[in-house]
């Protein structure tokens, strides 16, 4: 589970900042484009298919309930992580 590795930078780069002297202020906000993900880290339903990620679900809840981590869901078009990684289409690169 992707999300469960950008949690862990998220928390190490906090503590990081709070090193320096900065206060972190409110939640760590990460975008994604995986409504399912989202719902399995937020409402830990178990099924006999999310077992194995169970204990990475269990580590991003915590920190969704903690308010240093918010997950937010964010269409494919609109996901800039995703810029360099996959097609983009002559039509979008056009001004």
């Amino acid at each position: 589970m992707a999300l469960a590795l950008a949690t862990q930078e998220v928390i190490w780069l906090r503590y990081l900042v709070e090193e320096f002297g900065l206060p972190s202020s409110g939640a760590t906000k990460i975008m994604m484009d995986s409504k399912s993900a989202i719902n399995i880290a937020t409402n830990l339903g178990y099924t006999h298919r999310t077992k194995h990620i169970n204990l990475r679900a269990h580590f991003v809840n915590d920190h969704v309930k903690s308010v240093s981590l918010s997950l937010t869901c964010v269409s494919p078009e609109k996901q800039f992580a995703d810029f360099l990684t996959k097609a983009v289409p002559h039509r979008a690169l056009r001004i």
